[in-house]
């Protein structure tokens, strides 16, 4: 459902008229607001009041409110029971109402009448007959979320002293582009030998005509980071745990975790509210201090969480810093030069260093470049096209500003795409698709990333050979997607 439609329906006709006047009272509007829906509708959404209520809100209402906002979805009432539980749940012979409402009058009280939800009734065809509750759909507004309190406790930290893991995890990822075969990467945290992610086949990163590829997608930092969360969090094995298909613990931990102060960090048993409310009914392995220091052990020895000690006590918090020497967060040091980790093989080529180039660096070289292992190192060429189709997105980066100047091919290959810019290309024999669903552009980008004949040209639209379009249908068709068709226009 529509948030705006939702919240108008809600003025029009969901709220009772003590909902109204205690809304107004709650976030401090005029109390006539209250006998006009229109009025309530047209200031509900802004930041009056909602720092205040927000701050009556006890620490599980604050982390299920986070978590509403990390599914990006309406829910139903069952939802809430991770924060309101339910009355007579193992009666076989209870009714929904008789469960819920409870629930219901929880939410009313606590969150509705505060002016921090949006609800409705689903819109969404339904065979069986239901109750009202049970057609009750909730959602909160993203507009509030900058008045949300960090969802983990925490605690700010002046100029910490980090402690460096034992060996950097991603940096050893980055080999694999010298194997032809995957090669398995081990922890340091257990003492067996556990097996992680990267052993699949498909995680690998390797170079494929002259791109670099990882889960045969073109490779970008943020890929690379998500694998290594991933790889961490499988290690949160939670027995019990209700599964919901939008709720996975590698998201999870890097959503929340980002929502913290940048200064601050937090002990490992703080975690515990975020999991218990995430995963009800899981059951934590006991004791549970103790697993959860192993799990951010874990996060530290990959690289996924920088920790730092106050005296005895060990804290931590998201490794934000693309590092590039062994995670070494050695501040004193000088940041790399582009010359450190480039060097000039002929007018057209360079060698890069892997053991030096940020993440970063490597995603815009890997981006307007072609690459090849020749004699062990890592050669690349700028390609034509591929730059001209991301020259202003990288034209200020460093890395790029040195192939430019000291590549005379760059400087060519700048000149020929300057000459033709802002002028009107037709290309014949291909077909342009707008696709407004991103997990659906995504789907189809990564089916055919291997290919090369899926090409992006901006958020909403890929264009393609015919040939693909009946196998781009297909793929539309079985994610449950509706296909328009527009002939074009023969002048």
């Amino acid at each position: 459902m529509n948030p705006k439609e939702m919240l108008e329906h809600m003025c029009a006709f969901g709220l009772t008229t003590t909902d109204r006047k205690a809304i107004c009272t709650a976030r401090g509007f005029p109390a006539d607001y209250a006998f006009a829906g229109d009025l309530l509708r047209h200031v509900f959404l802004s930041d009056t009041g909602v720092k205040k209520v927000i701050g009556q809100l006890d620490e599980k209402e604050c982390i299920f409110l986070y978590l509403m906002l990390f599914v990006k979805r309406e829910v139903d009432l069952t939802f809430f029971t991770r924060i309101y539980p339910a009355a007579n749940i193992n009666l076989w012979s209870a009714t929904f109402h008789k469960k819920y409402k409870i629930v219901f009058d929880n939410i009313r009280t606590n969150l509705i009448r505060r002016g921090l939800l949006i609800f409705d009734k689903t819109r969404e065809f339904i065979l069986e007959k239901k109750t009202n509750l049970e057609l009750q759909r909730f959602w909160f507004p993203a507009e509030f979320a900058v008045h949300l309190p960090s969802p983990i406790a925490t605690r700010q930290i002046d100029n910490p002293e980090t402690i460096a893991p034992p060996e950097n995890i991603m940096r050893k990822k980055l080999m694999e582009i010298f194997s032809q075969q995957p090669e398995v990467v081990h922890g340091t945290g257990d003492a067996g030998n556990e097996k992680k992610a990267d052993e699949k086949t498909e995680a690998r990163l390797h170079i494929k005509d002259g791109k670099l590829l990882m889960n045969n997608i073109r490779f970008t930092e943020k890929q690379l980071q998500a694998w290594n969360i991933s790889c961490w969090t499988k290690s949160l094995n939670i027995s019990g745990q209700k599964r919901e298909k939008d709720i996975s613990t590698d998201r999870l931990l890097s959503f929340f975790l980002e929502k913290m102060p940048a200064t601050h960090w937090f002990r490992p048993i703080s975690l515990i509210p975020l999991l218990e409310i995430a995963f009800p009914g899981a059951k934590l392995s006991d004791p549970v201090s103790a697993w959860m220091e192993r799990l951010c052990e874990k996060g530290w020895n990959r690289g996924c969480l920088a920790k730092t000690a106050v005296g005895e006590t060990f804290y931590y918090r998201l490794a934000y810093k693309d590092t590039t020497d062994d995670a070494n967060e050695d501040t004193s040091s000088l940041p790399l030069q582009p010359g450190d980790y480039l060097t000039v093989m002929d007018k057209n080529t360079f060698a890069v260093d892997i053991n030096l180039v940020s993440y970063k660096n490597l995603e815009i070289i890997a981006q307007i470049c072609r690459l090849q292992i020749t004699g062990g190192r890592l050669i690349g060429e700028v390609d034509f096209i591929s730059l001209s189709h991301c020259l202003e997105e990288i034209e200020q980066e460093p890395a790029f500003l040195w192939l430019k100047k000291h590549l005379d091919g760059v400087k060519e290959t700048v000149a020929r795409i300057e000459k033709r810019r802002n002028k009107t290309i037709i290309h014949q024999n291909i077909m342009t698709a707008k696709i407004s669903d991103l997990g659906l552009k995504m789907m189809i980008e990564q089916k055919f990333a291997a290919t090369g004949k899926v090409i992006s040209i901006n958020d909403e639209f890929i264009v393609f050979p015919p040939a693909l379009l009946p196998e781009i249908q297909k793929l539309t068709k079985k994610a449950g997607h509706v296909i328009k068709e527009v002939n074009s226009i023969e002048n």
